[in-house]
């Protein structure tokens, strides 16, 4: 028995929703994928007033060290902050907002003080190239690391945890709570 025309559906919707589906996972935007919850921001001062979540993330050694001498833990990057954005209809042009924040181990053979966090951060924003955040400017730095499982997209395990900062510096008050997973590339 055969439908009329009006009644037959074509195949090219069940085949298109079917890849539709299946794409994301194949284009890195399934359950693997960077995830995080927080953010991160600045009172005014000298780094401006923002707020911002990272927007990505990397674990690849960013100290050109090769990956067993590095001391390279993570680095969380935001979309460019040049952009035009909107709020309420309006087009404004974002502050100096962050671009990257990297963070490492203490390197403790450079005669660095053993009583501070084990950790440093470097905040690059639009105008600022460095900003140092360690125990010298931060009365909270912690962050801490679980890697996760390789996945079938990532043979690499990829690396979860949490950053925990309050920092005064160039006199503006730095804050973050962030929780991710996923950081792989």
């Amino acid at each position: 028995m055969t439908l009329p025309p009006s009644t037959r559906r074509p195949l090219l919707p069940a085949a298109l929703l079917l890849s539709l589906v299946a794409a994301p996972g194949l284009a890195g935007c399934g359950l693997d994928f960077f995830n995080i919850h927080g953010t991160m921001a600045s009172d005014g001062g000298g780094l401006g007033r923002w707020r911002a979540r990272p927007e990505g993330c990397s674990r690849d050694p960013f100290d050109g060290r090769p990956p067993d001498k590095s001391t390279s833990i993570v680095v969380f990057v935001w979309e460019d902050p040049r952009v035009h954005h909107y709020v309420n209809e309006q087009r404004y042009v974002r502050p100096d907002a962050p671009l990257r924040l990297e963070i490492s181990r203490l390197d403790l053979s450079h005669s660095a003080a053993e009583s501070g966090p084990a950790i440093v951060a470097d905040l690059h924003t639009l105008r600022k190239p460095g900003v140092r955040l360690d125990g010298g400017v931060c009365r909270t730095l912690r962050f801490e690391t679980v890697d996760q499982p390789p996945t079938l997209a990532h043979p690499r395990p990829s690396l979860a945890g949490h950053l925990d900062l309050d920092c005064t510096v160039l006199d503006s008050h730095i804050t973050a709570a962030l929780q991710f997973e996923h950081c792989q590339y």
